[in-house]
């Protein structure tokens, strides 16, 4: 076995001490996992990047989510707390979610 396969192997077993002592914290380990994923990523800041305009953030909202509970809807249809929620990891949906149309448009309905 060379030092690669090792590696692989002493990886997997740490990560499975770190999942096990993550289920026993939290009673799941895929919260504890994304818990901890969280605490060691830097939150976005949209400000440095910039919020989007009008027209970009009409482009954005016409996109299809991929992921989570809103998976198929446009941006544009999902609720505005839950964008608020996944912008604190997502630099380019903190832009969207921040931007004065969308900002406008919710305060809308």
């Amino acid at each position: 076995m060379d030092t690669a396969d090792q590696d692989r192997i002493d990886g997997r077993k740490w990560a499975d001490e770190v999942l096990t002592d993550l289920a026993a914290e939290s009673g799941d380990y895929q919260m504890g996992f994304w818990r901890e994923i969280r605490r060691h990523q830097p939150t976005p800041d949209p400000l440095k990047a910039g919020l989007m305009t009008d027209d970009q953030s009409r482009e954005f909202g016409r996109r299809t989510m991929y992921f989570g509970m809103h998976l198929g809807k446009r941006y544009d249809e999902a609720p505005l707390d839950y964008l608020e929620w996944l912008a604190d990891q997502n630099v380019e949906l903190a832009r969207y979610v921040g931007s004065r149309r969308v900002q406008a448009e919710y305060t809308e309905d």
